[in-house]
């Protein structure tokens, strides 16, 4: 049985074209709306059929969404075609990435996870989950409804608290986003920086065994992380 990996923001498939090759059990579902992007996934689709791509954004809303297409991006490169890893809904507004600036605003298609996987009845289980969708990451997985549970494991990022947004008008952070994972049945493995000036970190999570949950434990009216979520509102 193949294995399955979802690739949010597959950009121009640094993160899954490696596995796709490396392991011919693995069927990639890669999502991604910047046009200069696609010609590349494009010709790994055609060149393998574990690989599929899906070229629009992903959040918890359907239809189409005003996308950002940035100039001076340092993750890929600089240049005047748009291309790069801060392309996004969210427009950068913050000093230390003052040099990625909108070059252009495109309308590009939106979809719902939970519609996605409703229309594809083969994907029972999605064995790894990345995402990396500049700003809307804790969306995509609010987006997958009732089948948030096929998720085995994967990698969000999201800033490290409200303060390190690079897009200021992000709703969620760090702490939300652990927050949503716990409720919802996964534990964090781990927490990184993504990036030099510490504003982003990746949370990699799995699914808990439900043997292993205590079903009885429910939040306290103050907990150590609602102390943060209250300091960082100041």
């Amino acid at each position: 049985m193949s294995a399955i990996v979802f690739d949010i923001g597959a950009n121009d498939g640094n993160s899954s074209f490696p596995i796709v090759n490396a392991y011919k059990n693995v069927t990639v579902y890669a999502f991604e709306p910047t046009p200069t992007l696609l010609p590349r996934l494009e010709n790994m689709q055609k060149s393998c059929e574990r690989f599929k791509l899906f070229p629009c954004a992903v959040s918890n809303v359907e239809g189409f969404i005003n996308f950002n297409l940035n100039i001076g991006d340092e993750w890929v490169g600089v240049g005047e075609s748009g291309h790069g890893g801060t392309n996004s809904v969210y427009a950068i507004q913050r000093k230390e990435f003052s040099h990625c600036k909108v070059g252009k605003t495109i309308e590009v298609p939106v979809i719902r996870l939970e519609k996605f996987i409703d229309d594809h009845s083969e994907i029972n289980q999605i064995d790894y989950f990345h995402c990396d969708v500049q700003g809307l990451d804790l969306e995509v997985l609010q987006g997958l409804g009732k089948h948030l549970s096929k998720v085995k494991r994967g990698c969000l990022e999201m800033p490290l608290n409200y303060n390190t947004r690079i897009y200021p008008d992000q709703k969620y952070d760090c702490a939300d986003a652990v927050r949503f994972l716990h409720e919802n049945g996964f534990i964090v493995d781990r927490i990184d920086r993504n990036d030099d000036h510490v504003c982003e970190v990746n949370i990699y999570f799995s699914r808990l065994d439900e043997n292993k949950r205590v079903k009885s434990v429910r939040w306290s009216p103050i907990t150590p992380e609602d102390i943060w979520v209250r300091s960082r509102l100041g």
